[in-house]
């Protein structure tokens, strides 16, 4: 059989699938935009910023451990990166994956949000607005 660790995966992977079957739910990471890909109605959207911007926001959650920070950051980086790469043969950097990608250095939260509210809603069927 397959390892654990590959069986795990595609038991998330397939955890992941139906909660967006489901509908109504925000799914962070762990390769949702490769799992879901092709799914209806779903918006698959990617939040980027600078490293440095990157390990401010966590050392401030970590009580200002930078070096923690950078560590923290380093690694889910790179853990994403090879996810999605290993299982689904995708690179997460790649724009055409995302309905739009937010540079959270540049772009206000509320605006961000405002955003995808909007592509949300554009993507819902009609019945389902009013």
């Amino acid at each position: 059989g397959a390892a654990p660790q590959v069986r795990v995966h595609h038991a998330l992977f397939g955890t992941l699938r139906s909660l967006a079957a489901v509908g109504k739910v925000i799914l962070v990471g762990r390769a949702g935009v490769c799992a879901t890909r092709g799914m209806p109605g779903g918006v698959h959207v990617r939040l980027v910023g600078s490293r440095g911007k990157r390990v401010e926001r966590v050392a401030a959650r970590l009580g200002g451990d930078r070096g923690k920070a950078a560590a923290w950051v380093d690694e889910q980086d790179r853990t994403r990166t090879a996810l999605a790469k290993d299982y689904f043969g995708q690179d997460l950097a790649d724009p055409l994956l995302y309905d739009a990608v937010f540079n959270t250095d540049a772009a206000r939260v509320e605006a961000t949000a405002s955003a995808v509210a909007d592509l949300v809603l554009a993507k819902e069927p009609a019945t389902l607005r009013s």
